[in-house]
C-alpha cells in the first residue's frame, strides 16, 4: 500500500511539474492537427496547410494569441477556419484571435487549419510563431473559467537540422537523414 502512495505522489508531482510553467498550456503551430510534428514540409508549388494546437494542460474552453511569420516564408495567405465547426472564434490569426471551445476539453485541441498556396521553396528554417494577441495576450480559460497564462512556440518550415522547434512541453522529433548529410556536418570542403 505504501508503494501507491509514492507512486501516486510521484505521478502527481510530474503532472504538476509539467504544467507548472504556463497553467493555460501550449499553443503553437505544427503539420498535423495532433500537435506530434513540429516541421511543416510541402510538396510545392501548392497548397500547404498547418495547424494551430493547444496542447500540454488538462482541460481548457478558450484561448487567445497570435499567429506570427517569418518574413522570409513565401506562402501566400489563403485564410483559416476552426478545425472544430462548433468553436466560435472571433478574429484572425495573423492579428489576433480568440477561440471558444464551446466545452471543457482535454489537450490536444486541434483549434485552427490555416491555408496558403506556396509558389515555390522557402528559405530553409522559417519560422511560425504563436505571440501575444495584442489586447488579450497569450492566454488560455479553464474548465472553471478562470482566465490563465499560456505559452507560445515556434516551429519551422523546412528544417535543415540547425532550427530545433521551439515548443514548451514539446521534444523535437528525431529528422530522417542519410549517413552522407551527417557526414558532411563534421567535415570541411
Amino acid at each position: 500500500m505504501k508503494r501507491l502512495w509514492i507512486v501516486l505522489a510521484a505521478l502527481a508531482l510530474a503532472a504538476s511539474a509539467a504544467s507548472a510553467d504556463a497553467p493555460g498550456g501550449t499553443i503553437a503551430v505544427f503539420a498535423d492537427p495532433l500537435g506530434e510534428n513540429c516541421y511543416p514540409e510541402f510538396i510545392a508549388p501548392g497548397l500547404f496547410q498547418v495547424y494551430v494546437v493547444h496542447l500540454n494542460h488538462p482541460g481548457m474552453t478558450a484561448s487567445a494569441f497570435k499567429v506570427a511569420a517569418d518574413g522570409e516564408f513565401n506562402g501566400v495567405y489563403l485564410g483559416e477556419y476552426p478545425t472544430d465547426p462548433n468553436d466560435i472564434t472571433v478574429g484572425y490569426a495573423y492579428a489576433g484571435i480568440t477561440v471558444a471551445y464551446g466545452t471543457c476539453e482535454p489537450a490536444p485541441i486541434a483549434l485552427l487549419t490555416m491555408s496558403f498556396y506556396v509558389p515555390g521553396s522557402p528559405k530553409k528554417c522559417c519560422y511560425f510563431s504563436v505571440v501575444e494577441h495584442p489586447w488579450e495576450g497569450l492566454t488560455a480559460v479553464n474548465c472553471d473559467f478562470v482566465q490563465v497564462p499560456a505559452e507560445g512556440g515556434t516551429s519551422y518550415v523546412e528544417p535543415d537540422g540547425s532550427c530545433p522547434c521551439d515548443i514548451p512541453g514539446v521534444t523535437t522529433p528525431v529528422q530522417a537523414s542519410t549517413w552522407g548529410k551527417v557526414k558532411s556536418l563534421y567535415t570541411r570542403d
